[in-house]
């Protein structure tokens, strides 16, 4: 006469191997219905789809850091590399090796042209705050 224990266990052998079965084999028919003629899976041929509104990474998060440095070139006459960010003083790779004095002259002949007026137009005078006269 067999013991209950063992009826216990066949009976639940028999129900889980049955569950087993039924998981590998709808598995495989997902993983035969993804795949395309090449043996890629289909899902990465398909572009990501565009997250969720209102989830993920926040509009303009990132963008003001970006936008900073994507037109600084370096202040060197004639380099025209793109600059390696406020740390440098924007200057490339080439010329953030230079010594201070050097990159403050530099950066002060560049304002310099900057703020020279341009040709055929004469320089704004200043006006100069009168103040208060002295009483006699």
């Amino acid at each position: 006469m067999p013991n209950l224990r063992d009826e216990l266990n066949s009976i639940l052998h028999k129900h889980i191997n049955a569950a087993v079965n039924e998981s590998i084999a709808a598995y495989k028919s997902t993983i035969s219905a993804g795949l395309d003629g090449g043996g890629h899976h289909a899902a990465a041929a398909k572009p990501a789809a565009a997250p969720a509104k209102g989830r993920g990474k926040r509009p303009g998060v990132g963008k003001k850091l970006s936008a900073l440095f994507k037109g600084r070139v370096c202040p060197v006459p004639g380099c025209g590399k793109l600059g390696k960010g406020p740390r440098f003083r924007f200057f490339c790779d080439d010329h953030k090796g230079l010594s201070k004095a050097e990159q403050d002259k530099i950066i002060a002949e560049s304002k310099g042209a900057a703020a020279a007026p341009a040709k055929g137009k004469p320089a704004k005078k200043s006006r100069k705050k009168r103040g208060k006269k002295a009483a006699k």
